[in-house]
């Protein structure tokens, strides 16, 4: 997983609008039980892509 997370950082260095990348990465924290990193992104997620209803669930 600590390859996954370096992977997404970069990504959203990179374009740090992108909405599903941190979906993805809030995902991979949770599974890490850090909860407070994973609402943050979940939460910039929805923030971006209000309209997606996958993000709600």
């Amino acid at each position: 997983m600590a390859g996954a997370l370096k992977d997404y950082d970069q990504a959203i260095g990179l374009d740090s609008n992108q909405a599903d990348l941190y979906f993805d990465r809030a995902t991979i924290y949770f599974q890490k039980q850090e909860f407070t990193k994973a609402l943050t992104d979940y939460t910039r997620a929805i923030l971006l892509n209000p309209q997606n209803k996958d993000f709600f669930v």
